[in-house]
């Protein structure tokens, strides 16, 4: 029987943590539960660690790295027409330097771009070193970004971090860990869009209900 996924629009970040080596993990759990259909795009750093080709397995169009990229479907400046195209953007992983672009608004970048071109809520997965995610200044931007309205999902708890072999939260939130909170955080903007659309117009009162219901006999058709 197919599942019902909230999301039709996933747009999905990637920037240069050695966990984009993951990302296909990622972006198949998205697949299979939560999205109908999901574009890319990807830090110039991040291609580096992993074939574009290869993501593009996983998505419904290219991968999209820089400015001048184009598709069928994109035709004209990607940070523009991908941010209005998406009802969810997530970047997993992301780095200290696309945590703290986002914080301060500095765009260098197709991602950094296309996240302020963004006018939602946005979902940063963070992926680093335990020392780098206690930094001070990594940890003023990821508040910064929540006090901005947007979402973080913290490292998981203990695991063996990939650049060092320590233990530690280097890993990043897991696919199910991501897929998770994207359900919660789509649901809950579902749920805001219906309750918002069923309260545009004040309830009638029965007088005003039963007026519209004698309005209505009055322009139908004379019954014989």
């Amino acid at each position: 029987m197919a599942i019902e996924k909230p999301c039709r629009h996933l747009l999905v970040g990637v920037s240069g943590s050695i966990h984009a080596l993951d990302i296909h993990n990622y972006l198949y759990r998205f697949r299979e539960l939560f999205a109908h259909t999901i574009k890319v795009i990807m830090t110039e750093s991040a291609a580096r660690m992993v074939d574009p080709k290869t993501v593009e397995l996983y998505t419904d169009d290219r991968v999209f790295i820089d400015s001048w990229d184009r598709s069928p479907s994109v035709d004209k400046a990607p940070h523009i027409q991908l941010a209005r195209w998406a009802d969810l953007f997530v970047v997993v992983p992301a780095t200290a330097d696309i945590l703290g672009k986002a914080a301060h608004g500095i765009a260098t970048d197709l991602l950094s771009t296309t996240l302020l071109n963004y006018s939602r809520p946005i979902v940063f997965a963070p992926a680093m070193s335990t020392v780098m995610w206690q930094n001070k200044v990594v940890r003023r931007n990821a508040q910064t970004l929540k006090d901005d309205g947007h979402y973080i999902i913290d490292p998981e708890a203990v695991t063996v971090e990939v650049g060092s072999g320590d233990w530690g939260q280097g890993l990043g939130p897991s696919p199910d860990t991501v897929l998770r909170h994207l359900q919660h955080i789509r649901m809950r903007e579902l749920r805001q869009e219906y309750w918002a659309e069923a309260t545009a117009e004040p309830p009638m009162t029965p007088a005003q209900r039963k007026l519209q219901q004698l309005a209505a006999k009055a322009v139908s058709p004379t019954q014989k």
